[in-house]
């Protein structure tokens, strides 16, 4: 307990020291908040975007890459039952 007492005493010892460091700590990610703020409402507005249309006929023809080995009766299955579904 005197230990969590001493650290404490120290860190306002420190801070009281040292204010003007506290202070530019706590000043500057105010100031950078209000200043991002007052750019972003004097921005002009982006327009209302056209909405964007999909078509799948534009993409290209997808490959997938498979190898079978002829002589393993399982991965000629595999490759047979995904032949058909691509």
């Amino acid at each position: 307990m005197n230990q969590l007492i001493a650290m404490t005493m120290k860190k306002a010892l420190y801070v009281w020291r040292t204010w003007y460091i506290t202070l530019v700590q706590v000043l500057m990610p105010t100031f950078f908040l209000i200043l991002t703020i007052v750019i972003v409402n004097t921005w002009q507005r982006l327009p209302n975007l056209p909405p964007l249309t999909f078509d799948l006929a534009v993409r290209y023809k997808v490959v997938y890459m498979m190898r079978v080995v002829k002589t393993c009766g399982k991965l000629t299955h595999i490759n047979d039952v995904y032949k058909y579904r691509l």
